[in-house]
């Protein structure tokens, strides 16, 4: 479903893959409500068992939208494949705006984005700042973190993210598309733990993230985003990605010549592996060989 012809000048596609109905008319509202309306909506729908066109309807003659419910929902065992295919949705655009059915934006946020690109148009990578909300929309004040540098590359956002220094959602990244292609897409890690980060890192080098100071992206904290799933296959599942996105990371820095402080990533090794000894949490004798490889070849990097 489509609402309307789509402006030539429109250079900026705002991509949500859509599941819950719960805060999603407040998504919706937030973008609507832009000043600058110099962008197009794309929404995936993953086979969501809500009525989620019952919502988008009332916003298709407000601002261009494009609307595809898939009707097989892979989300639940591959979220990156549907991260991928929202994606695939864009027609000639060549920012996306990868945004959520739940969190919000300032009003100006688009019209600050293309200020931003007009003062740094060869950049590949811009970021808002972000303060976390509450299922009623109230601001969690005791979870901020510091806004970004106005000029952020991808070693310092790396080795920020690894000392949680730092925050990132990936809806509050916009990127180029080109770049986007160039760097392979999406890195694929299960569950989608860490795909986020190492595609920033990837599209912030070598330019570095620029800060669009002025307007905020409203991550929502709730119940309906933490999931409930506290099974040790499913524990296992994540601490499995976390241990591909390291070997990603080691391989990436390397041919990057980016210095990882391999201390405090040594550290974080040997808690991983500590923890899935206490929790007995190893599928099979190469997934401890894995970690322990992982653990010696963070060793032996140079500081």
């Amino acid at each position: 479903m489509k609402s309307e012809k789509k402006n030539a000048q429109n250079n900026l596609a705002i991509v949500i893959p859509a599941y819950k109905a719960k805060f999603f008319r407040e998504a919706l509202s937030s973008i609507e409500c832009q000043t600058c309306k110099n962008f197009h909506v794309y929404i995936g729908d993953d086979g969501s068992p809500d009525d989620l066109y019952s919502i988008i309807k009332n916003f298709t003659d407000k601002m261009p939208i494009s609307y595809h419910r898939f009707d097989h929902n892979i989300g639940r065992d591959d979220l990156v494949a549907h991260w991928e295919r929202c994606i695939d949705l864009v027609q000639d655009e060549e920012w996306i705006w990868f945004f959520s059915d739940d969190d919000t934006m300032d009003t100006i946020c688009v019209e600050k984005f293309y200020s931003a690109l007009q003062d740094a148009p060869k950049n590949n990578i811009f970021h808002f700042n972000v303060k976390k909300i509450t299922s009623n929309g109230n601001i969690l004040e005791g979870e901020s973190y510091p806004d970004y540098p106005s000029v952020y590359s991808a070693q310092e956002f790396c080795r920020d993210r690894l000392l949680f220094r730092q925050q990132s959602f990936f809806v509050e990244f916009v990127f180029r598309k080109s770049k986007f292609i160039e760097v392979g897409r999406l890195q694929k890690f299960d569950l989608a733990w860490g795909t986020d980060v190492a595609t920033c890192i990837k599209l912030a080098h070598p330019e570095g993230i620029i800060a669009i100071d002025g307007a905020y992206v409203y991550w929502r904290k709730s119940s309906y985003n933490i999931s409930p799933d506290n099974s040790s296959s499913m524990v296992n599942r994540k601490l499995t990605a976390v241990v591909a996105f390291f070997e990603w990371l080691i391989i990436y820095a390397k041919h990057q010549g980016f210095n990882l402080l391999t201390s405090p990533l040594r550290v974080y090794v040997r808690r991983l592996i500590n923890f899935r000894c206490k929790q007995n949490l190893f599928k099979t004798l190469i997934d401890f060989v894995r970690l322990l490889r992982l653990y010696f070849s963070v060793k032996e990097q140079k500081q």
